[in-house]
């Protein structure tokens, strides 16, 4: 039988229901992640849905001190990332479920944990992230034209809410991004449509987002209602494991 949304997340969902919302910034001690328990409570395989794909592989990236990735929420009008405070230590487990590469197409899910050096610093930078998402709202069109590359960004983004976890509330992220390109020196002319759904969430000093995001040549909903509760599900799931593995 097919999975509808992955057994792990649905495990970790429970494990959640059982810790009866243990306080996300209470005093309980919190030990730093080491790189490999990042990777342990991050995104695993057997949270996606059998239904995304087959023979699925995940790819992992961390990265620390002044090198360490940001927490990102949408684009701006300008093309630039719109970013939240700096960690500490960063991952990142990513796995593609789909891809074209000639014609610059792909699918992908992926889970981010923002580790910073105490749960009163990452409070601050979730506050910081969910008033920033704020800006993320609305519609954004900008045209562009540099260096024989011209083009238009229209995104749309809507800010969802998502369960609270403990004493702090989540929040989520649509986005619909329509790009349009001409690189006159390759003689490439490129129209590609993306939807992106993610769920943030506070884990103790991590900052938690799991993320599905799908890019195309063509104009579709990919975020469907079984994309959502996937991403709602495993980003409670990475949640819980990043506090157990904190806290144990």
């Amino acid at each position: 039988m097919k999975k509808l949304v992955g057994t792990a997340a649905v495990i970790g969902l429970t494990a959640g229901l059982a810790l009866a919302g243990a306080p996300a910034n209470a005093s309980h001690h919190l030990d730093p992640l080491s790189k490999q328990e990042m990777k342990k409570a991050g995104l695993r395989v057997s949270d996606v849905p059998d239904s995304f794909g087959s023979d699925l592989k995940r790819d992992f990236t961390y990265t620390k001190g002044k090198k360490a990735a940001k927490p990102d929420l949408c684009l701006k009008g300008n093309g630039d990332t719109r970013y939240g405070k700096k960690p500490w230590r960063a991952a990142e487990n990513l796995v593609g479920l789909a891809e074209d590469l000639d014609n610059f197409t792909f699918t992908e899910t992926n889970s981010n944990l923002y580790q910073y050096r105490n749960s009163k610093k990452a409070l601050r930078a979730f506050r910081d992230l969910r008033k920033k998402a704020n800006k993320c709202v609305g519609t954004e069109k900008a045209k562009f034209n540099a260096d024989g590359v011209k083009g238009k960004i229209d995104i749309s983004a809507k800010k969802k809410k998502a369960a609270r976890i403990g004493d702090v509330n989540g929040f989520g992220l649509e986005l619909d991004l329509s790009l349009s390109i001409d690189i006159e020196k390759a003689g490439l002319d490129l129209s590609l449509i993306a939807d992106q759904y993610a769920i943030y969430h506070l884990s103790g000093a991590t900052i938690v987002r799991v993320e599905y995001a799908d890019v195309s040549g063509e104009d579709l909903n990919a975020v469907t209602k079984t994309v959502k509760k996937y991403v709602k599900a495993t980003a409670r799931a990475v949640t819980y494991r990043t506090w157990t593995a904190a806290t144990s």
